[in-house]
């Protein structure tokens, strides 16, 4: 399998350390996003306008709800080395200093072709053998903590949650998840990293609840 990230991993570590000196300094709760009157969604398109305009191939088009919120800023790269978005969300800081809170990137890969199409073999390999190397690489003590189903905006795929940790920062979360296109020629694969320092979870079932988690849920294979 082909995964289109060859960069993500060192873009990655590079958006994770920004705050490495302030890392005790706030924490976000996601259950206070139920009450948060400045919450809203702007949408984000990646489709054959968004493929001319950065001159990417965008193989499997989607569109994404992205949480807005007075709370919190949310970063958006619409062409990320190696993946087709990158999308931060941190909090702001004395002097400019953005202190990360999560980020989800989005990217693709071409499946190889298989008589029962994107199965769940097929896409467990994706996630335990490229997309999970990918994302935790230089990073120690990773751990894979569960393989299992998950259905987002109306298509089955597979996601991998686990663990990892940056010396300077401390635990991560790490939220993984294919979703194959409608041919299971190409799958779309989403990186999702957590500051567990900083962002209020009591364990990994908790993912979903998140600021990614939101973003992740609104997402459409078009």
């Amino acid at each position: 399998m082909q995964l289109r990230a060859t960069a993500l991993a060192a873009g990655l570590a590079a958006c994770l350390v920004t705050a490495a000196a302030t890392a005790q300094e706030a924490t976000f709760d996601p259950a206070s996003l139920a009450g948060d009157d400045t919450l809203r969604q702007e949408t984000f398109t990646a489709d054959a306008a968004l493929a001319e305009s950065t001159g990417r191939d965008i193989p499997v088009p989607f569109t994404l709800e992205v949480p807005v919120s007075d709370r919190f800023l949310t970063l958006i790269d619409s062409a990320p080395s190696g993946g087709v978005v990158k999308i931060s969300f941190a909090l702001g800081g004395e002097e400019g200093r953005v202190r990360l809170l999560e980020n989800l990137n989005i990217l693709t890969a071409t499946l190889p072709e298989a008589e029962d199409g994107a199965g769940t073999g097929l896409l467990d390999r994706l996630l335990t053998q490229d997309a999970f190397p990918l994302a935790v690489q230089d990073f120690p003590e990773a751990k894979q903590i569960t393989l299992e189903d998950v259905e987002i905006g109306g298509t089955a795929g597979r996601q991998l949650i686990g663990t990892y940790r940056i010396p300077s920062l401390g635990l991560m979360y790490l939220r993984l998840v294919a979703l194959p296109d409608a041919e299971a020629q190409n799958a779309l694969v989403a990186i999702v990293n957590i500051d567990a320092q900083r962002v209020q979870l009591a364990s990994t079932s908790d993912l979903e609840s998140t600021i990614t988690g939101r973003a992740l849920e609104s997402l459409s294979l078009q």
